[in-house]
């Protein structure tokens, strides 16, 4: 496992189109590295994957959402340029 990555203990199974040659050239150089071809594709898709950062900002049920500034809520406030001195 990569430093840094956490394992969620789930995995999806996906689907990928490669052309003949680009199949032989990634099954030799799987073979080389002593892997199969999913655990190769595994480690490259990491390895072009790395210092992407993803945030979920869904709300979790059960939890409240905060608001950002509540002191302004309903406040309404003249923007009249004369009255800024």
């Amino acid at each position: 496992m990569a430093r840094g990555r956490r394992k969620t203990g789930k995995s999806v199974k996906a689907s990928v189109l490669v052309d003949v040659e680009l199949h032989a050239r990634w099954g030799y150089c799987a073979n080389l590295r002593g892997q199969d071809r999913s655990a190769f594709a595994v480690k490259a898709i990491e390895e072009a994957c790395r210092g992407v950062v993803l945030i979920d900002r869904r709300n979790p049920k059960g939890q409240a959402r905060t608001v950002d500034r509540p002191d302004v809520i309903g406040e309404i406030r003249d923007t009249d340029p004369d009255d800024a001195a």
